[in-house]
């Protein structure tokens, strides 16, 4: 990620560029930011956000922050749990440094989404939870609300937790799917502001869940790291409060560099991806004789342009191309990609 940074173009950043050269000025000055009660007004904005009780909403330092002490607060050692493949790396990581996890598979030939078996698989084996994300990191492939009831029938009959990443889910191109811990009693769902928002810099994510979860959730951030950080809160109230207009700048991002890709893809035959459903990333498979970690590197050396190695998601042969950035640079990034392949496929 460091050597990224240097990148000329950046095809890694998967989230919204950073929204205050857009016109995000938010008025903190009216907020007391010595003010523990600022968290309260927050957890209440999110809850009506998602039509929810404030009791259900648990506050952490990002949504990786609440991914993990999601499985903190649910997870014992000797569980186990299905952790879908591919997926982004930090979320097996963290499940698997708390108990023994196991690959559920999302298939590439049907959109990345699972198979009935692998369901069946879970409850065979003994799952304790499934993990999931929504929209898909990486392939921004979307489970439908049909899907996840499905999922989630099948699961509460054995009492097996369900907790997806929807870090991604407000950024679906239609009507995103909605919110599993909205859909189940089962469920958890982890968010924050990261990707739609580009306000990673905050670290203010959540966790909606059960009562008697979120409640855990809440005293374990309290634990480990206390409160967040009172300007943070007070920014993010005004973001959220502005979320329509997050999603519209994402769209109109998406929707330009869109049409960017689709004409390269005319193009380019030795690469092929399934168009995303949402968000500003896409999967590319690469030529079966190129590596996709060395690829990487020879585009970041040579062409000063990042991308992300599909492996680091547990998909070789594939690349992660985002399109967060300007439309010239997008442009600039896939030719620079088509000038990569011909020194790899001979």
């Amino acid at each position: 990620m460091i050597r990224c940074k240097s990148a000329r173009i950046n095809l890694d950043h998967s989230g919204a560029p950073s929204p205050y050269a857009d016109g995000f000025n938010p008025n903190v000055d009216q907020y007391d930011t010595d003010d523990y009660e600022l968290e309260e007004r927050l957890i209440e904005l999110i809850a009506s956000t998602y039509r929810i009780e404030k009791e259900n909403v648990a506050l952490c330092f990002g949504a990786q922050n609440a991914n993990y002490i999601a499985f903190r607060a649910t997870l014992k050692s000797r569980d186990l749990v299905a952790i879908e493949s591919p997926t982004y790396m930090p979320i097996k990581v963290l499940a698997t440094s708390i108990c023994k996890v196991f690959d559920l598979d999302r298939d590439p030939s049907h959109d990345f989404h699972f198979s009935e078996k692998g369901i069946e698989e879970c409850i065979r084996r003994g799952a304790k939870a499934v993990v999931l994300t929504n929209l898909h990191n990486p392939s921004a492939s979307s489970l439908s609300n049909e899907t996840l009831m499905n999922i989630l029938e099948i699961t509460s009959r054995k009492k097996i937790v369900v907790i997806c990443d929807e870090i991604y889910r407000e950024m679906h191109y239609g009507n995103p799917p909605d919110p599993v811990a909205t859909l189940s009693n089962n469920a958890i769902s982890v968010s924050g502001l990261t990707k739609l928002y580009g306000l990673g810099d905050l670290r203010v994510g959540w966790a909606i869940a059960p009562p008697e979860i979120a409640s855990r959730i809440n005293l374990l951030r309290l634990y480990i790291a206390y409160r967040l950080p009172a300007r943070s809160v007070a920014v993010a109230i005004e973001a959220i409060k502005r979320r329509n207009w997050f999603r519209e700048r994402m769209l109109h991002i998406a929707m330009r560099n869109l049409v960017v890709l689709k004409e390269w893809l005319e193009k380019e035959s030795r690469v092929s991806c399934k168009l995303p459903q949402g968000g500003l990333m896409t999967l590319l498979k690469l030529p079966a004789e190129v590596d996709d970690m060395k690829f990487s590197e020879y585009l970041l050396d040579r062409f000063s342009t990042a991308v992300c190695p599909g492996r680091y998601f547990g998909i070789k042969n594939h690349i992660r191309v985002t399109f967060s950035c300007t439309t010239a640079d997008f442009k600039s990034g896939l030719e620079n990609i088509s000038m990569a392949l011909d020194n790899f496929c001979v």
